[in-house]
Parts: C-alpha cells; structure tokens; sequence
C-alpha cells in the first residue's frame, strides 16, 4: 500500500495542475484587453523610405544637408564661417580657416 501513494499523489497533483490550466485559458479568453481593442494602425508602411538602412540613406542625406547649408551660407556676411561634421569626417566646409 506504502508504494501506491507517491504514485497516487502525483496522479492527483497533476490532475488539479491541468484542472487549473483550463480554467486559466478559459478566464484569458473570455478577457478581451482593451489595448487590442483599440490598436492603431501602423503609422510607417512595410515598405517605406524610413525602413531603409543609414548606410543607404547617409549619402542622400549629406547630399540634402550640403545644399541647404550652401543656400545659408550665402546669407552670411563676408567674414563668416562654417564647418559642418559628423563622425569626424568633414561634411561642408566654408572658409573654414577664418577664426
């Protein structure tokens, strides 16, 4: 008799485990949470600019930001100066050995 109950025992404890996990599923699917309720669509499509790895994007960019600063600096008085980098490596550059 000695040797049936461990058997026994765990026989029951996995009975009222499974029991459980029932129950459990049944209360979460019945749960309906208000975040999935009120989900927003994604604001960036699958296939977007945005998506497009820097190394891709860096020249367009720099390219983009030589030109804006060429425009700018030719509102700036004589005198002036401007250098713009990024990682060290120099990006625009207008007399840039004036203090």
């Amino acid at each position: 008799m000695r040797r049936w109950i461990v058997p026994l025992l765990l026989v029951v404890v996995a009975g009222l485990a499974a029991w459980q996990a029932v129950r459990t599923d049944a209360a979460l699917a019945e749960e309906t949470p208000p975040a999935a309720q009120t989900a927003p669509a994604p604001a960036t499509p699958l296939i977007s600019v945005r998506r497009t790895p820097e190394y891709l994007r860096a020249p367009t960019i720099e390219s983009n930001l030589r030109n804006d600063l060429e425009a700018l600096t030719g509102d700036f008085p004589a005198q002036s100066c401007l250098v713009v980098s990024r990682d060290g490596v120099e990006i625009f550059a207008e007399q840039p050995s004036l203090p």
